[in-house]
């Protein structure tokens, strides 16, 4: 298991996959701590491996392991269990006695392995806030390896949320941690992550530079999840453009053993979908968008439901107009802003193209709103195409003042929004309160503020 988190970390890991392997059988008689930490091992390789085999021997060895008794790992080796039934259709049987002994977790890796079974029950909300609790354990233990790790999840709640610059400030401090504590391989994720931060935002030559740099480092290493990553930067790019057929390169899933690893599905199929839809080869993206509504509705998350619902209207199958209220229906029960604005960029295109103009502006000055609140430039520019398009004048708007903090001082202001102390922020970010103090008087200078107090007026750092 040693070798295996090494070669996960710094080699190939399809290599730890081979190493593990070996290992299933006896887990069942080691007690449930060892198979808990087969199981994170197992499911960390297979997502980064792309190998969603490696699902299907967690599934067959949660079902034999003997899973009674009280405590946190029996509760969280249910909680496994639990997400493999639920994922073939089944009843998850987890109690509430089960979670509420599994959010009074100490450990951060386990707390953040705990977040994401439950996003696999499609409890997006707990899951969340243990990846955040699993941050600030590994802050408070100074488990700085770890905290590499699980800072890895916690970028991608940020952006799942539309917190583009609190993601960026994370990655960057992940891409940090993870360069001191020689975890290479953590490194490229990162540097991938931010290629598609930057697509987002609309910073083209920097989303371009960073997912070339990842993808001729990674030539060759089996880091899926991570090539996946640099590609959907470059296919996003090429999408928001009107370039479809090269974002269709770019998007495509990439060759691994078995079907496609549903985490990596979940991130690109969305993308799949419309540069299929724009180019008029809905045939293109059937497959994966099959798989991806199957795990979407095996989860329960409306999340994931609505974009299934997005996806299903620009397949060119059945009632597209029912289908796009169908995913707006469900959106407002979610946390993510981004796809909900890209739902109803994607209605009011649809609506324009019918002629139905007065219809299609409200949709779409909503999603340029959101688009541009979250600093995703790309798709505000859009949107005010498609609402020019209707006739309607529309501007740019306000600069966000947000912008104007370094990742360090995000970082800062964000943790000084949600009440820590100057001494507290220093012992999280592992510098001098000297420092913190200088670097916030630097944020409310920027922002034109004079207290702490002040901080919730910018909802993007993430009060809490």
């Amino acid at each position: 298991m040693l070798r295996a988190l090494i070669e996960l970390r710094t080699g190939s890991p399809a290599d730890a996959l081979r190493l593990l392997r070996p290992v299933l059988p006896h887990t069942v008689d080691g007690g449930p701590a060892a198979a808990i930490e087969l199981l994170m091992l197992l499911g960390d390789a297979g997502y980064h491996a792309g190998d969603t085999t490696a699902w299907r021997d967690m599934s067959e060895l949660v079902e034999r392991l003997p899973l009674t008794g009280d405590g946190p790992a029996p509760a969280l080796l249910r909680l496994a269990r639990a997400v493999t039934r639920v994922r073939r259709g089944a009843p998850s049987g987890l109690t509430d006695d089960d979670a509420a002994t599994i959010e009074g977790l100490t450990d951060p890796g386990r707390l953040c392995w705990a977040g994401g079974m439950f996003f696999g029950l499609g409890d997006r909300p707990r899951g969340r806030w243990l990846r955040r609790r699993a941050m600030a354990r590994a802050r408070a233990t100074g488990a700085t390896g770890t905290l590499a790790w699980v800072l890895e999840y916690v970028v991608v709640d940020e952006m799942a949320a539309g917190r583009f610059r609190a993601a960026r400030a994370y990655a960057d401090e992940g891409d940090l941690h993870a360069v001191e504590t020689a975890q290479p391989n953590l490194g490229h994720w990162y540097r991938s992550t931010l290629a598609v931060l930057a697509a987002l935002e609309g910073r083209d030559a920097d989303a371009r530079q960073l997912a070339e740099h990842v993808l001729a480092a990674t030539a060759g290493r089996g880091l899926v999840a991570t090539t996946a990553q640099a590609r959907r930067a470059l296919g996003l790019l090429d999408l928001a453009a009107g370039r479809a057929e090269q974002a269709l390169v770019h998007l495509r899933p990439v060759d691994a053993p078995g079907t496609p690893h549903p985490g990596i599905v979940l991130q690109s199929v969305p993308d799949l979908v419309e540069a299929a839809h724009r180019i008029d080869r809905p045939a293109l993206a059937a497959e994966p968008l099959r798989q991806f509504t199957a795990w979407a509705e095996a989860s329960g998350s409306p999340e994931l439901r609505a974009v299934a619902a997005r996806c299903a209207a620009l397949s060119g199958t059945g009632d597209a107009e029912a289908a796009f209220r169908r995913a707006l229906g469900l959106h407002p029960a979610g946390e993510e802003p981004l796809e909900l604005a890209r739902t109803q960029l994607l209605f009011g295109e649809h609506l324009r193209r019918l002629r139905r103009r007065s219809d299609a502006r409200t949709l779409l000055r909503a999603a340029c709103e959101t688009f541009t609140g979250l600093g995703a430039t790309a798709w505000a520019d859009r949107a005010r195409d498609e609402l020019r398009a209707t006739g309607e004048t529309t501007s740019d708007g306000a600069a966000d003042a947000l912008a104007a903090l370094t990742p360090q001082e995000l970082r800062i202001a964000e943790a000084a929004g949600n009440g820590a102390t100057n001494r507290e922020i220093a012992a999280q970010l592992f510098l001098s309160t000297r420092t913190i103090d200088y670097h916030l008087r630097k944020v409310f200078q920027k922002l034109g503020i004079s207290s702490r107090v002040e901080l919730a007026r910018f909802p993007a750092l993430g009060g809490r």
